[in-house]
């Protein structure tokens, strides 16, 4: 038996259907609710503090960090370890003309699915031919600082009221048509 998709073909099309469309900067009312979104987000957020997880640092710059330059050396890749120590952002970069692990190499497949399940957040590319794995790593805990509930609650209202708005908007001139 042999199954198959494929969807390249309609991805392309879709693609070319989009790039073709003249680009519109958005209007002052998605502005608006796009500031009012970061707002919001920027208000919940700013309820928390981060502080280093020092177990996550140790794991990632520890076990992860030389468990994928074992999987490169043995494969030809390259391996690079960032960690933004302002926002206790790390990730591990895998790149390399080809990864393939299976029950020949048991100990890199257990090494790559443990990094994999770790990540915070995986991208998947290619770079000059490659492949390239980039995994993001949170090495920090939320400790809640400071309640701004009653600044969210506005700020939800703002976004609520805005709404409305617009279904307001696209009913009258739905109407005129």
């Amino acid at each position: 038996m042999h199954k198959e998709v494929d969807f390249i073909a309609e991805y392309n099309e879709e693609m070319k259907e989009l790039l073709a469309e003249p680009q519109t900067p958005p209007s002052e009312r998605e502005w608006q609710r796009f500031r009012l979104s970061m707002e919001l987000v920027n208000t919940q957020e700013s309820q928390y503090t981060r502080i280093k997880n020092e177990e996550c640092w140790k794991r990632l710059e520890q076990e992860f960090y030389p468990a994928l330059c074992m999987i490169a050396q043995a494969q030809g890749g390259r391996v690079e370890l960032n960690i933004e120590e302002d926002t206790l952002i790390g990730q591990l970069v895998y790149i390399g003309a080809g990864l393939t692990l299976g029950s020949s190499d048991p100990e890199g497949l257990a090494a790559f699915s443990r990094i994999v399940s770790a990540s915070e957040d995986i991208f998947v590319s290619t770079h000059d031919g490659c492949s390239k794995f980039q995994f993001i790593f949170c090495l920090y805990d939320k400790v809640f600082v400071e309640d701004h509930a009653e600044q969210i609650a506005e700020i939800k209202e703002k976004i609520r009221l805005h709404r409305m708005e617009i279904m307001r908007l696209h009913r009258i001139f739905s109407e005129d048509d």
